[in-house]
């Protein structure tokens, strides 16, 4: 509190200092570069502010996002074992837990990343705003009362000139103006220079920072993906029904764990839409040509046993499910309907 009184008190004395005397106007690149150290010192602030609010905000997702995988954990652990979701591919309890697990682990994720980027990116920025801005802010104040001294030294030599002051008194004012003027004008080429070479190194190295943060929100991106990919792989691959019944490799997506690829990002975009899963076509077997042997019936056989034909290479006859008619235009949303998870 007494060094803020000391601040206003300050800027009092030299708002009523230069309401005394009429302060000269400053070139255009002094005013400038002013402005452009003023603009950089409150981008600087302001994403040092949000970059310590960045954690303060995520971390009431993670918290949900972790709240909500206990409550599926809690589901998986009342629901039975033997009722399946609509793929029929794992128990619902199965399916739940899987799906919470995902949830929890990519939000411990997440809320490690964000740590990461709180810590290094504002503790980054934050050295850059002391060791460059705030020297050039130091300097603005030290230019803005070499200006008020030089406005000071101009006036008291023209109201000695004014009151006809001659010889000694007139000489004292006009050194005392000489170098004030070339105090001020040096100050305000080092401001302008310290300026301009602050901002563009300032303006890279935050260009550098928010690069590195860029590539580890695209690993962050990838590591998620990768997690998600790893659940679905439980979820739809590890006990489907399909890799009984196709000659589809049981691993359909990949080993990610092993795998150098780059996750493609494509997958995410909205441009095109996604076809609605067709029907299962189970393969269809070719058998040779039938070929079909006529033979007298036996003598102790009845007359309505005179002909019959024996197919020697046509397949064991499997059963057909019944088909649920649909109406005209709308597909079953599931293609194993009419398939018994047991049977395998």
């Amino acid at each position: 509190m007494f060094k803020k009184g000391l601040d206003v008190l300050s800027k009092t004395k030299n708002a009523a200092v230069s309401s005394m005397t009429e302060l000269e106007t400053e070139s255009d690149e002094v005013q400038n570069a002013k402005v452009a150290l003023k603009n950089m010192k409150w981008s600087i602030k302001l994403l040092i502010q949000l970059a310590k609010n960045y954690f303060a905000t995520s971390d009431k997702q993670v918290q949900q996002g972790t709240a909500f995988s206990v409550i599926l954990q809690r589901f998986s652990e009342k629901i039975s074992h033997t009722n399946y979701i609509i793929n029929q591919t794992l128990p619902l309890s199965d399916s739940l837990r899987e799906v919470g697990e995902g949830i929890k682990n990519s939000s411990t994720y997440f809320q490690q990343y964000t740590q990461i980027f709180c810590d290094k990116f504002a503790t980054n920025i934050e050295a850059l705003y002391v060791g460059h801005v705030k020297k050039v802010a130091t300097l603005e104040k030290q230019q803005e009362e070499s200006r008020i001294k030089y406005n000071n030294a101009l006036n008291y030599l023209k109201s000695t000139q004014k009151s006809g002051h001659t010889g000694t008194k007139l000489a004292e004012k006009t050194t005392e103006y000489e170098n004030a003027k070339a105090y001020y004008e040096q100050i305000s080429l080092n401001l302008i220079s310290a300026t301009n070479d602050m901002v563009n190194y300032v303006q890279r190295e935050v260009a550098v920072q928010m690069k590195q943060f860029v590539a580890e929100q695209q690993l962050m991106v990838q590591e998620c993906i990768k997690m998600w990919v790893i659940a679905e792989n439980k979820l739809f691959n590890s006990q489907s029904p399909v890799n009984t019944t196709s000659t589809t490799s049981p691993n359909t997506y990949g080993d990610y764990n092993n795998n150098a690829n780059t996750v493609n990002l494509s997958k995410l975009s909205l441009d095109k839409e996604e076809q609605p899963p067709q029907p299962y076509q189970p393969p269809q077997q070719h058998s040779p040509p039938q070929q079909t042997f006529h033979q007298s019936p036996p003598t102790d056989f009845s007359s309505q046993h005179q002909q019959y034909s024996f197919d020697q290479s046509s397949p064991q006859e499997t059963y057909q499910p019944p088909q649920q008619q649909q109406p005209e235009g709308q597909k079953s949303p599931n293609p194993f309907d009419d398939k018994n998870p047991f049977d395998n």
